[in-house]
């Protein structure tokens, strides 16, 4: 059986964080800096969110694949 391990981290790829960050940054020209500050904020917290909810839907699924595997 291979062994798969599935890890979201946000550090993992710091440059495509920065990339995202300049990409939302252009979509929201015209916003002020306290809007465009809000906004991001906003959009890292509901991404550290997903990744964390991901991760956890992820142990469990590897948790329940080895229960499965040990029991068959």
């Amino acid at each position: 059986m291979k062994n798969t391990s599935f890890v979201v981290n946000e550090t993992t790829l710091p440059s495509a964080s920065l990339q995202t960050q300049q990409h939302i940054l252009e979509q929201l020209d015209g916003f002020s800096d306290i809007e465009k500050s809000s906004l991001l904020a906003v959009f890292w917290s509901l991404r550290t969110e997903v990744a964390q909810q991901t991760q956890q839907c992820l142990s469990k699924a590897q948790a329940s694949a080895a229960r499965g595997v040990l029991s068959s």
